[in-house]
């Protein structure tokens, strides 16, 4: 639960700062490397939760799965952004 409330609450106002300030690359690139931040965040972090530091514990499939499913919430993260700045935009008068 406590993975959730951190990706939906303040990842998600991470990537609110990020998308405002980026504006080189291309809007779904924006999505994908900022999944990846977030992968090298939990990474870096893994030590936390016993599986030693960068989770030399982990296998590398874990690692790549655990990329995968990162790169796919950066994507969702962007996609619901965008979506929502267009909901507002088209209801603001």
């Amino acid at each position: 639960m406590d993975h959730f409330i951190v990706g939906v609450t303040i990842w998600s106002l991470l990537f609110a700062v990020y998308d405002g300030t980026a504006s080189r690359p291309a809007p779904w690139l924006k999505g994908i490397i900022f999944g990846v931040f977030t992968w090298l965040m939990m990474v870096t972090f893994m030590h936390l939760a016993g599986a030693e530091f960068f989770g030399a514990k982990v296998d590398i499939s874990t690692h790549i799965g655990l990329l995968v499913l990162n790169l796919i919430f950066g994507a969702v993260l962007h996609v619901t952004y965008g979506f929502l700045g267009v909901v507002a935009r088209s209801e603001s008068p």
